[in-house]
Formats: structure tokens, C-alpha cells, sequence
């Protein structure tokens, strides 16, 4: 497991007909500069909350996240920690 930050952002929230478009980036909490972050395409909602309990949410929490981007258009959750075979996805 690692430790990091997964912010979550709906690109295309003032498209309310399309297909919500979400970039995800996670950072590793460790003080070290790991340069460019590569980031996450996820379309849809229920993609997206797929992908939160693919990495570990628990159902309910995936759902509360969900509910919190659509309000917000974005968020940062922190401390997270992300199973090393999706962290490095990111690298």
C-alpha cells in the first residue's frame, strides 16, 4: 500500500447532458518530488465509483465521494491508502 492524496476533478461539469468526464491524480505522501504526474480518465459515474471500491472505499464511501464531486466539482481526499498496483499508475 501506498500512501498519498487522490484529488478528483469533473471536467466537463457544465455539460450536465454529456457523460461526466473525471481526471484523477494521486500523489505519494513520502517528501519526495516523483516529477510529472501522470493522470486517470474515468467516464461516468458509476465508472468512477467502480474504480473508488476497486481501490478500497467501501461501497457507502465511494458513494459519499461521488455525491461530494458532483457538488463541488472537485475534491481532495487525504490520507488515502492506494494499493501499489494502482499507485503506480499514476507515476
Amino acid at each position: 500500500m501506498v500512501e498519498g492524496m487522490l484529488d478528483i476533478f469533473w471536467k466537463n461539469n457544465e455539460e450536465v447532458r454529456d457523460t461526466p468526464r473525471f481526471q484523477l491524480h494521486f500523489v505519494k505522501i513520502d517528501g519526495v518530488s516523483h516529477g510529472p504526474l501522470k493522470d486517470k480518465k474515468i467516464a461516468g459515474e458509476d465508472m468512477l465509483e467502480a474504480y473508488l471500491i476497486e481501490v478500497g472505499f467501501e461501497a457507502k464511501k465511494a458513494k459519499e465521494w461521488l455525491k461530494k464531486v458532483k457538488e463541488e466539482k472537485s475534491v481532495s481526499i487525504r490520507p488515502i491508502m492506494m494499493p501499489e498496483k494502482y499507485a503506480f499508475e499514476y507515476q
